[in-house]
C-alpha cells in the first residue's frame, strides 16, 4: 500500500483568550502552546482534534490555572496536490473520512510527544500516512512519515488495544475480536462522562467491556481530562 500524504496548514498563534474569534469552518486540529517547567517558554503542551471536544469547552478550566499565558494554533486538513495547489488554498475544507483526523492526530502526538498529551504518545500511527506541516506550524516538524514508527508485524485491523491508548484492554478480550453490539452500545452510552478509575471499580462486564470495545474500534476515546467521551462515528 502507498502512502497518502496530507498537508496539515496551521493558523496562528492567536491569544488563548482570543481563540474562539478565529476558530472556523475546516478547523479540524490545535496546538496549544504554552510555558513548562522543564521545558520551556512558548512549547507545544497539548495536541488534539475537534470531533473529539472543542478546545475552548475541553480545556478552559485548566488553562485559566496555567501560570503563563497560554496561546493556540487551528490546522486544517487537505490532500497534497503539489506545492501550486498548497499556495493557493488558505484553508481546506474537513475531511470526508473523519477517520483521516483521528490519524493525524495520532502520528502528530507520537512524532512531537506534547507534555500534557496522555494517550498515542506511545502508539504505532496507522501505516501508510505522510504529513507535511504548513503555514504557522510553530515548533513542529515541517515532515513526518508513519513509516519511521512502523512495526513488522502488525496488524492495522486490530483496532485500539494498546493499553496507553485504552486502558480498558486485556489480553483474551483482544483475541476475542469482538465487535460492538447494539447491547454493548446501549451499556456503552452511561458510561461517557465517568472517569478511568471509576470504569474500572465497575463492574467488568457492563463497565470496563463495553468501555474496552467502544475505544478499540474507534465509538470512544479518553480525553485529556481522563474521561471517556464519544466520538462522531
Amino acid at each position: 500500500m502507498g502512502e497518502q500524504t496530507v498537508v496539515v496548514h496551521w493558523e496562528g498563534p492567536f491569544e488563548w483568550d482570543e481563540c474562539s474569534k478565529h476558530w472556523g469552518k475546516g478547523h479540524v486540529l490545535y496546538a496549544l502552546y504554552g510555558s513548562h517547567h522543564l521545558y520551556g517558554r512558548d512549547v507545544l503542551l497539548y495536541l488534539g482534534r475537534d470531533d473529539v471536544a472543542h478546545p475552548i469547552e475541553c480545556h478552559g478550566r485548566w488553562i485559566e490555572n496555567e501560570y503563563d499565558a497560554m496561546k493556540v494554533r487551528f490546522a486544517s486538513i487537505g490532500k497534497f496536490e503539489g506545492w501550486a495547489e498548497r499556495d493557493r488554498i488558505e484553508r481546506y475544507d474537513p475531511p470526508a473520512d473523519r477517520s483521516l483526523v483521528a490519524n493525524v492526530e495520532a502520528l502528530l502526538i507520537r512524532a512531537h510527544q506534547p507534555a500534557y498529551n496522555m494517550m498515542n504518545k506511545g502508539a504505532l500511527p496507522n501505516a501508510g500516512l505522510r504529513i507535511l506541516n504548513t503555514g504557522r506550524m510553530g515548533h513542529l516538524l515541517p515532515e513526518i512519515s508513519s513509516l519511521y514508527y512502523a512495526t513488522e508485524g502488525t496488524s492495522e485491523n486490530e483496532g485500539v488495544i494498546d493499553t496507553e491508548r485504552n486502558p480498558f484492554a486485556r489480553p483474551s478480550w483482544i483475541k476475542q475480536d469482538y465487535t460492538l453490539t447494539p447491547d454493548r452500545k446501549g451499556e456503552l452510552a452511561p458510561l461517557f462522562g465517568k472517569t478511568v478509575q471509576e470504569i474500572m471499580s465497575g463492574d467488568d462486564n457492563t463497565c470496563r467491556y463495553p468501555a474496552f470495545v467502544g475505544i478499540r474500534w474507534g465509538f470512544a476515546v479518553i480525553c485529556i481530562c481522563g474521561r471517556l467521551v464519544p466520538t462522531e462515528k
